[in-house]
């Protein structure tokens, strides 16, 4: 087997991106205002030292240079917490955390891509100090070395949970002597293809579970009491320590999401370090069965990337305008942090992008980890590498850092620090009382302190300090649901205390005691009727928490309940959550449904919501099975159906609302869209002769109206079959050219002779008319076999939602093959011609190069040359991207690769631009429809065979003729 060893952390980031650090330029828009150590002069570079374009600019090897390099936020300065220089032993950190005393723990990664042969591993975990409250460490000891690849860690049950590929290991100091002694496997069978990729950003949730990541390479099958685990390609775990119960939290597909956090109500925000994708990761957490992984989440803020940890500001040394932003680490082109206000939205949430907290021009900078330390401050560990490339270099370059590391530590200029709280050697009441407490980590540590306690012990106590609490408190309700968390994490939920917060007055508290009934469903009795008071709450998030949990409970009762939502307003991460609960729970509701019972009564949303997602053959089954007006109408609506079904559907519908059939039709008609209505269309011309002349009116408004060409078509057609020639629609049609041309190609749908032998007398003309100069000179036209989309320059992207062509009227790109210079995060080169034009990065529709492509180009190859009329390009619309688009060009090239048409110098569209392509498209169309209907018309097949001769030794419209 291959293995691929891989460069660390958030530097995971990079996956596959061939990216030079020294090459990598700083964002443009910077802060401007420096903190302090800006104001001191960076010393002159030796003569030596390479520029910023050389190799390698080592000058910030020391840390004092380094720091002159950060450039933050007004009213903010950064000062160093620790570094190489002082603590050896902090060469290359990768994770942090913090105990209840206060230290701060660091995982380190010396062996990274990998150990060489003969050397025995020894990465470290590192407990740095800082005893006089300075804002610098001054103690470094080693807690455990000897280890191999620790990706990621986190303290709890008096140890620390470490990632230790493919294991996950519980480590623990039995003796006292500050050194770990003790070594036990947890888990294991976790995937090893791609070392920086795995498990890693440990995290314990607020009901006291831990959750950790894995990207994208890996394969895990991990056995546990409960039995086997499977994901494939990145996942979000969930361990819980007491029950030894381990499922997959979060199946998706990530590039490698390097960073977890969760806000004061239990939210989730991930970060994905490689796309820079940033996500609202609650409507993520949804139940999927393997092999299947949630498609596409919008993202809930700008992307830049790669990054690496993520923190949401919890602190009183802050000031009140950052409270709640989301912070996270970029370590390419950008280095530092960014910044991001958290809006809240429906279920969900946006953001809006505020100036930079920290950047620096030091292109050695790599922020890895981020956290918030028991005095308010923020600290960030710096993994300090020149190289974060894993393949494009040798795994023993020696400009690969081995030695260094920092962690840096940011602070409000003129505010005071927070007292850092007393949790270890506090009583369990004193640390219970904590939970009161503003900042978010120092009740996580609280927390997790706590887990440490005898249960009875904490039960106890905890129940005193319920029924202390000052219900005329603002945060009264908060600190309930502190409790209820406590109880979930000593194992011992609250199930009463849970049903009265499913009643408070504020939705967030709601909203986070039904995310934790949804772990602790076995525990309460009544869940399945407290889940659906959930779905119908007046709150978005208290619904959208509800259809997460009902994607666990699997029976067709669940999905009658998660359907429920349907009856009030839905959002985007509603409708997510619904559609992803349904899907895994379809194997419950389908059989049932497919044997006519009902499973939304009094909810017609909810049974429109279960047809839409049979196939074509189940609605068919299903309206012989059991007929009702929904189930002919769903039918009615469906593209692809034959014209067997859909005239059963009619007579079913028709039966039901006693009308008759082709009025049942005509309501089709209005009603449907796209490929739907001219399936309908055709079967209208199929229709009783008689019964088609006593709706002559509809035909004619269908014939000369109706925007899409097929209907036309079939309204000629059926105004044909009504009248039983062609004369009075010829009369009709005569207006104009198009319309000709439409009832011609409508000539394809009439079976019966008589008709089109009287049209013979009326094409026979048209047909002789094609050889004229004149006509010949209408018809002129560019054909070609490519159409090619360029983005001229370096370092730019490719972005495409939809590409139409077309050729006599129809989109034939989608009948081609697409490809393009690169592709980015699976954005497929295909996804521009599969018939979907939605702009947004998250509908999964757009395809794109990676950035950095030497003029980045999408073609697509229609297969053999055709006349090309028209070729509409739809851009992406989300944010800044479709601006990418700027100064594009078009080229259609024949088989030879030659350019037959070119526009270049395009302005990037806000939605779609159109191009015509040939002159003449009427009276082409025209001709082409002359040509293909003569052929159709019986008892003239000689003249017609030597009028068609003629064009061909003419040397016009040569393949058609011939063809």
């Amino acid at each position: 087997m291959r293995i691929r060893f891989i460069l660390t952390v958030s530097i995971s980031a990079l996956t596959g991106a061939a990216v030079l650090a020294q090459n990598s330029t700083p964002a443009k828009d910077t802060p401007t205002t420096k903190s302090a150590q800006d104001a001191k002069a960076e010393p002159p570079k030796k003569k030596d030292e390479p520029n910023r374009g050389g190799d390698i600019d080592l000058a910030s090897s020391d840390p004092a240079v380094a720091l002159q390099r950060f450039t933050l936020q007004e009213g903010y300065e950064i000062n160093l917490f620790a570094s190489e220089k002082d603590f050896p032993e902090l060469a290359k950190p990768v994770a942090m955390t913090w105990d209840d005393r206060g230290r701060l723990w660091v995982a380190t990664m010396v062996d990274y891509p990998h150990v060489l042969p003969g050397v025995p591993p020894n990465d470290k975990i590192l407990i740095l100090e800082d005893t006089n409250q300075d804002g610098k460490a001054d103690k470094c000891s080693v807690w455990a070395d000897g280890l191999y690849m620790p990706t990621g860690f986190e303290l709890g049950d008096g140890g620390a949970y470490v990632g230790l590929q493919p294991n996950v290991e519980f480590l623990k100091d039995t003796d006292g002597d500050g050194k770990a002694d003790f070594r036990e496997k947890i888990l294991h069978g976790f995937g090893t293809e791609d070392s920086h990729h795995a498990v890693h950003a440990f995290q314990w949730t607020p009901e006291g579970a831990l959750v950790f990541h894995e990207g994208v390479f890996h394969n895990t099958q991990t056995e546990t009491p409960y039995g086997r685990v499977r994901v494939k390609d990145a996942a979000v775990f969930r361990y819980d320590p007491r029950p030894q119960r381990f499922s997959v939290l979060v199946s998706y597909g990530f590039a490698n999401p390097w960073g977890h956090v969760f806000d004061r109500w239990g939210s989730n925000f991930l970060a994905d370090a490689s796309g820079g994708s940033n996500y609202f990761a609650s409507a993520l957490t949804g139940s999927v069965d393997f092999p299947r992984k949630h498609p596409p989440l919008k993202v809930f803020t700008s992307i830049v990337r790669p990054t690496a940890g993520c923190e949401i500001i919890s602190s009183r040394h802050f000031p009140e305008e950052a409270q709640g932003n989301f912070l996270v680490n970029n370590n390419i082109g950008f280095q530092g942090i960014k910044q991001h206000q958290r809006i809240e939205e429906g279920s969900g949430y946006t953001s809006k992008e505020l100036p930079n907290l920290l950047e620096s021009s030091d292109l050695n900078f790599r922020p890895v980890a981020i956290n918030t330390g028991p005095d308010g401050a923020l600290y960030v560990v710096d993994w300090w590498n020149p190289l974060i490339g894993h393949m494009q270099y040798s795994l023993r370059d020696p400009r690969r850092d081995k030695s260094r590391g920092r962690v840096w530590r940011i602070t409000a200029k003129g505010r005071p620090l927070v007292k850092p709280p007393k949790i270890a050697g506090a009583t369990v009441a004193e640390k219970i009382e904590l939970l009161k407490t503003y900042e978010d980590r120092t009740r996580y540590r609280a927390r997790v302190s706590l887990r440490e306690h005898p249960v009875a012990e904490v039960q106890a106590e905890l129940k005193k300090w319920i029924a202390g609490l000052d219900k005329g408190d603002a945060n009264y309700e908060h600190h309930l649901l502190e409790a209820l968390w406590l109880s979930q994490t000593i194992g011992e939920p609250d199930v009463s205390l849970l049903r009265t917060l499913l009643q408070a007055k504020d939705y967030h508290i709601r909203s986070g005691a039904a995310r934790a009934l949804r772990w602790s469903f076995a525990q309460a009795p009544d869940a399945i009727d407290l889940l659906k008071k959930q779905v119908a709450d007046e709150a978005p998030r208290v619904r959208m928490e509800a259809l997460l949990t009902l994607s666990d409970v699997r029976t067709p009762e669940s999905a009658s309940i998660a359907l429920e939502a349907l009856k009030l307003p839905t959002d985007y991460y509603l409708d997510y959550v619904l559609k992803e609960t349904i899907a895994t729970l379809e194997p419950n509701w389908k059989p049932i449904l497919l044997q006519g019972k009902d499973l939304t009564q009094n909810n017609p949303k909810g049974a429109a919501y279960l047809l839409a997602r049979l196939s074509t053959s189940e609605l068919i089954k299903l309206a012989k099975v059991a007929g009702s007006k929904q189930v002919y109408e769903t039918i009615l609506a469906r593209s692809g159906v034959n014209a067997e079904a859909l005239t059963e559907a009619l007579n079913g519908l028709a039966k039901a609302n006693g009308t008759a059939p082709l009025e049942e039709l005509n309501r089709a008609l209005q009603r449907a869209g796209g490929d739907a209505r001219k399936d309908l269309a055709r079967v209208l011309t199929r229709w009783n002769a008689a019964e088609l002349a006593q709706v002559r009116p509809l035909l004619e408004q269908l014939a000369t109206k109706d925007e899409d060409a097929a209907i036309r078509q079939a309204g000629f057609a059926g105004l044909m079959r009504a009248d039983g020639s062609g004369d009075k629609a010829w009369a009709l049609a005569s207006e104009s050219p198009a319309l000709i041309a439409d009832l011609l190609d409508g000539t394809a749908l009439i079976s019966e002779g008589q008709i089109l032998q009287s049209l013979y007398g009326k094409v026979q003309p048209l047909l002789a008319n094609l050889t004229t100069p004149q006509a010949a000179a209408a018809g002129e036209m560019v054909s070609g076999r490519f159409v090619r989309i360029e983005v001229p320059g370096d370092f730019s992207t490719l972005a495409l939602a939809e590409v139409e062509v077309f050729s006599n009227g129809e989109n034939v790109a989608r009948k081609g093959k697409a490809s393009q210079a690169s592709t980015n995060e699976n954005a497929e080169a295909s996804r521009a011609i599969d018939g979907r034009t939605d702009g947004a990065w998250q509908a999964g529709t757009i395809a794109s190069s990676r950035e950095a492509s030497n003029t980045p180009w999408w073609e697509v190859d229609l297969g053999s040359t055709a006349p090309i009329d028209r070729i509409i390009l739809w851009n992406r619309t989300d944010g800044e991207f479709g601006k990418r688009l700027k100064n594009f060009r078009v080229h259609v090239l024949d088989a030879r690769r030659e350019i037959v048409f070119r526009k270049e110098g395009i302005p990037a569209p806000e939605r779609n631009i159109a191009f015509e392509i040939s002159a003449g498209a009427d009276q082409r169309a025209l001709r082409n429809s002359v040509i293909n209907a003569v052929v159709r018309l019986p008892g003239h097949e000689t003249e017609t065979f030597a009028s068609l001769a003629k064009l061909v030794s003419s040397g016009i419209d040569v393949p058609i003729a011939v063809a």
